[in-house]
């Protein structure tokens, strides 16, 4: 009866805990969902709500927390939280690619390019990013599209640090291809606007031109007067890089009319400002510099970002220029110079860091397909010594049991000899069979052996490769070591700032902008000597076999000098888009691989 009575009160006590246990878990799924459903309209109290249970975690279920730990990198992501360290998110990746259904595998790759991007990786970003697209199941009606057209955007970012043009152009379009398949017209009208942006930035004059006719008015029938604004700047800007400045005037008069109209677009930052220098840009432009310079007075200078505040001071040091007040073109100039130096520190130092990351991250997959080719043929040496074990013990054992019949049969005639003569000739017969098997088991074993040293030849083959792969390693420690020394831009600044305030130089921009001044064999001789002086091995280097052109000898001059494209195809009278052609030419001749423009530009200032 005790029995009984004790037996039942440790069946309650177990059915208690059960039952809290099923009421915890629920109760956790609940806050969980909650904070889920905040992540878009309120990240902040998403996170605000998680941290507040994350003490009782370790007392969860393993999916439990990681359906936590994922929700809450989700809010991190979404308040701006950066991310400090990639773990949490190479877990939840481990987790959720074995257990995971395709959005949750597409979420938490997404959450570790995320933590790359934070982290700097631009490369392993990208990676994770391509997880992640991969991941999605787009057949399958739960997709969840506007995540996957996020992970395109974010790709589309991390492209445009890398300058990457064509990458940076495609995410974008395949971005704004899920938003038209959701139908966000918000999503829509941002990745619009970007494409014009993007086009506009690589110097796609014509394409940004006419995605912009195009956008423009679809956005004012739409009431979106920003946008509008937006693709009307990046026409006005390509018209008047193309020289079109009737068509760029247009431009710049449907800015001007909803800007007066549209409180909206005056009140963003710099919004106010926005209008006199686009209008100071097109006098400027249409050689009216006082007219200008009128404009570009009226601009706050010190509340404009420092990139802007540079651009308008070259601007003005231009205009006070063609009016030939050389002081204060000198003036502004300085304060151009000043800022620019900032500037452009920052972004060379930028670019270097993406280029090293680039460059480390295809050393490390080159170095883990060699792991893996390595622990391949390690793979392949314990197969064939597998095989070549299984045939040997299977011929020992064959011999073995025909041994041990012969010994039968041996024995069973012994026995018969003495019954009768020609159960012993008979026998002998018998023998001479066996004996002649036994010789063509003997002539297999030859034929094993000779089989033998053709496995012999082919492990000597891979010997070979693996030799081989050890040169091409030491080769590329070699390129290593030089890349790092083409990547230290401090060694070369103070030349690289003479060549751009030498006389030399001077020449050359004063017939970008001086009526009547034009460049001939001894300026181009003037600027060569420049160059040499100050970059010895410059021409050596670009121009190794001496093959180079004339016109192509001197675009890579104009380049060290830091001109512009456009200003190229202007100071060598060349029509448009010739520069940018050249320079995608050269670095393939020069390098010995394809590249883009920029990536040409950035080499030959490295170059000393």
């Amino acid at each position: 009866m005790f029995m009984k009575q004790v037996f039942s009160v440790c069946v309650f006590a177990v059915l208690c805990v059960l039952q809290f246990s099923c009421v915890h878990d629920k109760e956790v799924e609940h806050i969980v969902s909650n904070a889920e459903q905040l992540l878009n309209t309120n990240p902040d109290s998403s996170l605000f709500i998680l941290d507040n249970i994350r003490e009782d975690k370790s007392t969860w279920s393993r999916s439990q927390q990681m359906r936590y730990e994922l929700v809450y990198a989700q809010a991190q992501n979404k308040a701006f939280v950066n991310f400090t360290t990639d773990s949490i998110a190479l877990v939840l990746v481990d987790y959720y690619n074995r257990h995971g259904n395709a959005n949750e595998q597409m979420m938490a790759n997404y959450i570790l390019g995320c933590a790359y991007r934070d982290l700097g990786s631009a490369p392993k970003a990208l990676e994770a990013y391509r997880d992640a697209v991969e991941s999605a199941d787009t057949t399958d009606v739960e997709c969840d599209f506007r995540q996957l057209m996020l992970i395109h955007s974010q790709m589309a970012n991390v492209y445009g640090e890398l300058y990457s043009a064509g990458y940076e152009e495609l995410e974008y379009d395949n971005a704004l291809r899920l938003a038209i398949k959701i139908q966000d017209h918000s999503s829509m009208d941002i990745f619009e606007n970007l494409k014009c942006q993007v086009l506009q930035k690589y110097n796609k004059f014509q394409e940004c031109i006419r995605l912009t006719d195009s956008l423009r008015e679809a956005y004012i029938q739409r009431g979106n007067f920003y946008r509008a604004n937006s693709v009307c700047v990046y026409g006005f800007k390509s018209y008047l890089a193309l020289g079109k400045y009737d068509s760029a005037h247009v431009y710049l008069e449907n800015y001007a009319k909803i800007f007066n109209t549209d409180v909206s677009v005056r009140n963003i930052r710099g919004g106010k400002d926005a209008l006199p220098i686009l209008r100071g840009d097109y006098y400027l432009c249409t050689n009216k510099p006082d007219s200008a310079l009128l404009y570009y007075r009226t601009v706050d200078l010190h509340k404009l970002i420092p990139t802007v505040r540079s651009y308008l001071y070259c601007n003005i040091s231009t205009s006070y220029k063609m009016l030939s007040q050389t002081d204060s073109a000198y003036k502004y100039l300085a304060l151009h110079a000043e800022l620019m130096d900032k500037c452009y520190d920052s972004s060379v130092a930028e670019a270097c860091i993406n280029a090293q990351q680039l460059y480390d991250y295809g050393i490390e997959q080159k170095i883990a397909k060699q792991k893996s080719a390595e622990a391949s043929l390690v793979k392949t040496y314990l197969i064939w010594a597998l095989i070549a074990i299984t045939i040997l013990v299977t011929l020992l054992l064959y011999i073995r049991y025909r041994n041990l019949l012969a010994q039968k049969e041996a024995a069973d005639l012994r026995i018969a000899h003495n019954n009768a003569m020609d159960s012993l000739r008979s026998a002998e017969v018998q023998l001479n069979i066996l004996t002649s098997q036994k010789d063509e088991v003997e002539k297999l074993l030859v034929e094993e052996t000779i089989k033998s040293a053709q496995y012999n030849d082919e492990l000597s083959s891979i010997n070979k490769d693996i030799i081989a792969k050890s040169t091409e390693i030491h080769k590329l420690k070699s390129m290593i070591s030089q890349y790092e020394k083409m990547i230290e831009p401090d060694k070369y600044t103070d030349a690289n700032e003479l060549l751009c305030q030498s006389e030399a130089v001077h020449q050359f921009r004063k017939s970008l902008t001086a009526k009547g001044s034009s460049i001939d064999s001894s300026h181009w001789t003037k600027l060569q000597n420049t160059i040499r002086h100050l970059f010895p091995n410059f021409e050596s280097q670009i121009n190794k076999d001496g093959k180079l052109s004339k016109n192509d000898w001197q675009v890579c001059m104009l380049v060290k000098a830091r001109f512009s494209p456009s200003e190229i195809e202007y100071i060598m009278n060349m029509k448009h888009s010739y520069a940018t052609n050249a320079r995608k030419r050269l670095h393939n001749t020069i390098f010995g691989f394809p590249g883009s423009g920029e990536e040409f530009d950035k080499k030959i200032l490295f170059i000393k």
